[in-house]
């Protein structure tokens, strides 16, 4: 079972780029403030390895410019929990202050802001949003900055793998019919296509064009599953079937076991094929 699972895991990275280069071996000196072009590299490496674990403790510190605050807040003391999850007959532990004590508190200010709705509103109509966001995806696609590849035999359950450093890569499954046409001249036929999106990094999908859909739908649901372990970004384990702007769940993977869902209609699609 762990041979199949890690031979699968080798093929998925090695299929994720197609145009890597093979490039002279390098020290890196760079990356940890040395001259690249010191003459006996090695020696370098050696003597900042000894002194960063002569000095581990000043190594991994927190830097002096790291900004953040420290307040003091009043939080409840809670009582421990005796056999059964119940405090019933026990006193809670004394403080100083009652049963309040003071906790501290390391707040920075968060990566992540959400527009109020007055700003939303400054910018526009919700309409006029989507549709600047579907410009922007259209310029990613421009771009040259997202790369497909084929995944799998003709024929035989293959489809297309869409990764870029963007991590808007994803989204262009908004955009699935013109990112089709564009990147590998595929056409939605009426039948919709297999969508996955495992991550914003990553965008899977294969048109309902031929019966080795069935097979593709298996491999996709594979593959996302295994890519979704180490990806950064993560989205979704699962498949959908997209097909006039409605999506359709096709897989789960709900308490471990993966499968294939049915009463989808995604079987009859097939059956004219």
């Amino acid at each position: 079972m762990l041979k199949r699972y890690m031979h699968k895991r080798e093929r998925y990275f090695a299929m994720l780029n197609d145009d890597r280069v093979v490039r002279p071996f390098e020290w890196g000196l760079e990356f940890i403030g040395e001259d690249p072009d010191a003459t006996d590299p090695h020696a370098v490496l050696a003597k900042f390895s000894a002194e960063t674990i002569a000095n581990s403790d000043e190594y991994f510190s927190i830097p002096e410019s790291f900004e953040f605050s420290l307040r003091r807040d009043a939080h409840e003391s809670v009582p421990p929990a005796v056999a059964g999850g119940s405090t019933r007959g026990k006193n809670p532990p004394a403080t100083a202050g009652g049963t309040d004590s003071i906790q501290h508190v390391l707040t920075w200010p968060s990566a992540v802001a959400t527009p109020s709705r007055e700003e939303l509103n400054g910018r526009g109509t919700i309409a006029r949003l989507v549709e600047r966001g579907r410009d922007n995806l259209r310029a990613l696609l421009d771009s040259g900055a997202v790369r497909a590849h084929t995944v799998g035999q003709e024929g035989r359950g293959a489809f297309t793998a869409v990764r870029g450093e963007s991590l808007f890569t994803a989204s262009l499954a908004l955009l699935l019919p013109e990112t089709m046409a564009r990147l590998t001249g595929d056409e939605d036929w009426g039948r919709g296509a297999l969508v996955a999106v495992p991550s914003r990094h990553e965008l899977l999908y294969r048109p309902i064009d031929a019966s080795d859909a069935r097979i593709a739908l298996g491999d996709m649901h594979h593959v996302t599953l295994l890519g979704l372990d180490g990806e950064v970004g993560r989205l979704s384990p699962d498949v959908f079937w997209v097909r006039r702007q409605s999506w359709v769940q096709l897989t789960s993977s709900v308490g471990g076991k993966p499968r294939i869902l049915r009463g989808t209609g995604f079987r009859e699609a097939l059956a004219g094929l």
